[in-house]
């Protein structure tokens, strides 16, 4: 997935096999997909507010988390996995959660009828 970095907002656009999808303007993981995703707090300090780590579930010992590759100089940025920083994250591996996000389902109603 390529984020597309303006002043004050982020556009998403796809890439291939990423486990985001884009709706409206923002990352979204899919409930229905099998990778599994733990959200877990983190607040650097008591006056600060409070950020989210994204981690993939794995069997491995190492934790890897979604983070925001930001290459100086370009245009376009990824959100990649990549190892924990422990027992600081890095910044780019901190996520803020704004508003939710929800894909509209189109639903038949129970009359409806096939041609």
């Amino acid at each position: 997935m390529s984020v597309h970095a303006e002043e004050g907002t982020t556009i998403i656009s796809l890439g291939e096999n990423n486990f985001l999808t884009e709706h409206d303007g923002h990352a979204v993981v899919g409930l229905s997909t099998e990778t599994k995703w733990r959200i877990k707090a983190y607040q650097p300090s008591d006056d600060s507010p409070p950020f989210f780590m994204i981690l993939l579930n794995s069997e491995g010992p190492e934790e890897l988390c979604l983070a925001l590759d930001t290459n100086e100089g370009d245009n376009e940025n990824n959100v990649m996995l990549e190892l924990l920083e422990t027992p600081r994250p890095k910044t780019c591996q901190l996520w803020t959660f704004e508003e939710k996000a929800v894909m509209e389902r189109f639903v038949l109603p129970l009359n409806a009828k096939f041609l």
